[in-house]
């Protein structure tokens, strides 16, 4: 007779199934009970907080990337029950665990792209028997993820892998620091740069890293669709407290692959209404504007708004870019000169700048700006004096100190015996050194030349003749 017997068996690993019918016995050939899920059951944080499970790219945060986390999965049968021999097995099967990426779309899974979870298969197990848990996992990229179970070696006693259920979102994964990992301040001359000039040069590359100082790649404005921190431009003089960012109109840039970059451009610090400074020790820094979770620059070390020592005091904002550099107001200034009418004249040069007790003084540290002999203009003519040409220099010439070069100066002809008078001299000035010579605005510098005699100057009250 043929005799059928159906039961379940609530547990795996390698079985026989024996019979028995009065003196008639028999017994299956051995084969295998798989656990019919591994289920994630927990994922939580070391210290016990629960996985938030955010659904947005500005969801609430789980862990940085690349910080370890919590997951314990439960081997179960087809009713969701425990399995107990799990992990018992002769040789004995373990679990490993991988992630998919949720957002962003288009990131990578991951700094490997496959899905790797940082000691994915380091699970031990505990109670009650059936279940594992591991507290050292991690994920090392930005973004939200779900977790699935499976067999470490991908085959349950040689019988083939067992996949368990997909987790909920696990995230959001966020950034461990924004770190300013390459910057760079250069002046346009001798360490000095004049107010209007376009030549403050400045470079900086912020990075997003996670936990291991690797940058995150996912970390994209166009990938988290604009959802990112701002980096914000500062500038603060001899740590006075007062951030002179407006003065500098930096351009901005955006997130790619993790990175923050602004290359070596030529920037400008505005002149104010009213001439000032000058700024000599003048500290450009980069601090992040971050409104989804409210982090700083990794090692701030200055606070353009107040004039204490920031970093003992623990309220450093931003991060210092390069060295101290020097900004200051200057003009190019034509003075009057006078000569016989039978030599030519030199035409006095010098390039200014306003100093600390509000004086305009010659700037020696200007070794770079130059004078040529058709950048000068000739008008006003008095006293029937003849046309005149301004004779040199032919090319175009440095500064040495802020003055023309001594036995090179900007020459004005003779207008020859018997021929007094005078003439106005105007110098082009490039735009940083023009000033507000008569109260209409900045203008280019004029001087006047005078020769046979010396009639004085409408703007000179008094004037002496040195031998």
């Amino acid at each position: 007779r043929q005799m059928c017997i159906r039961d379940r068996y609530k547990d795996v690993g390698q079985i026989q199934v024996h019979a028995k019918d009065g003196t008639i016995a028999g017994s299956t050939d051995s084969f295998v009970s798989r656990p019919a899920d591994l289920f994630i059951s927990d994922i939580e944080t070391v210290p016990g907080v629960n996985n938030p499970a955010a659904s947005a790219i500005t969801g609430t945060r789980f862990v940085a990337a690349g910080e370890a986390f919590t997951v314990v999965v439960e081997a179960r049968d087809a009713e969701n029950s425990l399995t107990p021999n799990f992990g018992n097995e002769s040789l004995v099967e373990g679990i490993e665990i991988v992630a998919a990426l949720t957002l962003p779309l288009g990131g990578i899974n991951g700094s490997a792209n496959d899905g790797s979870i940082g000691n994915g298969s380091s699970f031990s197990a505990t109670t009650p028997s059936g279940t594992f848990t591991g507290s050292a996992f991690s994920w090392d990229e930005y973004g939200i993820i779900t977790l699935q179970a499976s067999i470490a070696d991908d085959s349950y006693l040689g019988t083939g892998e067992v996949s368990g259920t997909v987790s909920g979102n696990v995230g959001r994964f966020y950034a461990a620091s924004y770190t300013l990992v390459s910057g760079a301040v250069s002046a346009s001359c001798n360490g000095m740069t004049y107010m209007d000039e376009t030549a403050i040069f400045v470079s900086y590359d912020i990075e997003a890293q996670n936990v291991g100082n690797n940058k995150l790649s996912n970390y994209d404005s166009a990938l988290l669709g604009g959802n990112v921190v701002t980096p914000a431009f500062n500038a603060e003089n001899n740590n006075a407290g007062v951030n002179l960012n407006s003065r500098i109109p930096l351009t901005s840039s955006s997130w790619n692959n993790g990175s923050y970059s602004l290359p070596s451009n030529a920037q400008v610090f505005n002149r104010a209404v009213n001439p000032d400074g000058p700024y000599e020790s003048l500290q450009l820094g980069v601090s992040i504007n971050d409104t989804i979770d409210n982090f700083d620059i990794e090692n701030a070390d200055m606070n353009p708004i107040t004039d204490t020592d920031c970093t003992s005091l623990g309220n450093c904002t931003a991060k210092a870019i390069g060295s101290p550099t020097s900004v200051r107001y200057g003009r190019l200034q034509v003075s009057n000169n006078f000569g016989p009418e039978t030599e030519p004249l030199d035409i006095a040069l010098s390039a200014n700048y306003l100093d600390a007790t509000g004086s305009f003084v010659v700037n020696t540290d200007d070794d770079c700006s130059a004078y040529i002999r058709t950048g000068a203009t000739l008008s006003n003519y008095q006293s029937g004096l003849p046309v005149l040409t301004v004779t040199s220099p032919a090319s175009s010439t440095l500064f040495i100190d802020g003055e023309p070069i001594p036995g090179i100066p900007l020459l004005l002809s003779a207008p020859g015996a018997g021929n007094d008078g005078s003439v106005d001299v105007t110098v082009d000035a490039p735009i940083w050194l023009e000033y507000d010579w008569s109260g209409g605005g900045d203008e280019d510098p004029k001087g006047t030349a005078s020769f046979g005699h010396f009639r004085g100057h409408d703007r000179v009250i008094y004037w002496r003749e040195v031998f």
